[in-house]
């Protein structure tokens, strides 16, 4: 099934109500579809995607507050229509399921309203700038700002770092999945952009993907080279993002999930603090 065929399990009003209110990355529909190839279905306020068997249910509300029993209730609702094989579900909080493994974050949050650059950070990015310049590669984003410069498409000078990462660190197996095809996303989405930033030899030392819906902007990923490693470039290409939503007139970036000590580090270092609480669990009903 296509991608067009998959968002028209959408309706245009349902469509247009999941962009106006998303808040977490899952409710970007043009982010999970390219990449879980599953179909997205909204049930109430709540956003889910089925395929193949599996059901993946978003327990963040959209357009209402949270409420631990409607989302019991809707869930349920969800695997009486489906009858998936296989349910994952995150939600601020999980209801009972009779499943022990889950995975808790929370996601952090910078309210631009009041955000305000300090001295430590406009020196990082006075160093970082001498050495490196932001592009976005052409046909990343409809929406790019004629500021910056253009590129050329992402390719494998890119997945290069995602690979590099990959060695780093142990990720869980849908983590790894998602890296390795952030393409299938970032080529598809009209609202999505990939930001590099380039050396003077025009070597690629960072990127970052972004999003956005109405009020939000997604710090979605980033990348960092080993190899061209310049200090300072993710701090380059997040500011380059806040200028890009203030453009925009977002009210917030999403800065994602704390993952570890020193990505939630470099989140507070921004003026990032926790807003959401996040837990996950994946199952199986067979």
């Amino acid at each position: 099934m296509t991608l067009r065929l998959m968002l028209n399990m959408l309706s245009k009003d349902e469509e247009s109500f999941v962009f106006e209110h998303a808040y977490i990355p899952e409710h970007m529909v043009d982010y999970v579809v390219p990449i879980s190839k599953l179909e997205p279905f909204l049930i109430s306020n709540y956003l889910c995607y089925f395929g193949k068997n599996q059901l993946v249910f978003i327990g963040h509300p959209l357009g209402i507050d949270f409420d631990e029993r409607i989302l019991e209730k809707t869930l349920k609702k969800a695997v009486e229509k489906f009858k998936p094989e296989n349910v994952a579900v995150i939600a601020p909080k999980l209801p009972p399921t009779g499943e022990a493994t889950v995975e808790s974050d929370k996601y952090f949050l910078l309210d631009l309203s009041s955000f305000k650059i300090d001295k430590k950070l406009r020196n990082t990015l006075a160093r970082a700038s001498k050495d490196l310049v932001v592009e976005i590669p052409i046909g990343s984003w409809q929406g790019m700002p004629s500021s910056l410069r253009k590129s050329g498409e992402i390719t494998e000078e890119h997945h290069k770092l995602v690979q590099e990462l990959l060695k780093m660190r142990s990720t869980y197996e849908r983590t790894k999945y998602i890296f390795e095809n952030i393409g299938a996303y970032t080529s598809s989405s009209p609202t999505a952009a990939v930001l590099d930033a380039r050396d003077k030899n025009r070597n690629l030392a960072a990127f970052n993907v972004i999003d956005f819906s109405r009020d939000y902007a997604f710090y979605m990923f980033n990348f960092i080279s080993r190899e061209n490693y310049v200090p300072g470039a993710s701090d380059l290409l997040f500011n380059e993002l806040i200028k890009i939503a203030r453009e925009k007139g977002k009210k917030y970036i999403n800065m994602g999930l704390g993952i570890n000590e020193g990505i939630r580090k470099f989140k507070e270092k921004w003026g990032g603090r926790p807003f959401l609480d996040y837990e996950f669990i994946a199952y199986s009903k067979v």
